[in-house]
């Protein structure tokens, strides 16, 4: 009896996924989902600061990106 029983359970659970996600004609959701998750993003950049990083100011971006002057540097001398 208990054999028979544990079988049937687990084909009803291992069934039950399958029969969650057989509905595949709602296409509204997956656009819907996709609105939520922008938003969510757009929040969770705003609290965290990465908006305002993104946006940056010029005039750092343009230090770091300016050429390593090595004129300076000493001579590299090859070993043997």
């Amino acid at each position: 009896m208990n054999r028979l029983l544990l079988s049937l359970a687990c084909s009803a659970l291992l069934a039950s996924p399958l029969f969650a996600s057989a509905d595949t004609t709602n296409t509204s959701t997956g656009s819907t989902a996709y609105q939520a998750r922008e938003q969510l993003d757009s929040q969770r950049e705003q609290l965290s600061g990465v908006s305002s990083v993104a946006q940056g100011n010029t005039e750092v971006n343009a230090f770091l990106d300016a050429p390593v002057d090595t004129d300076d540097a000493p001579a590299l001398v090859s070993q043997p």
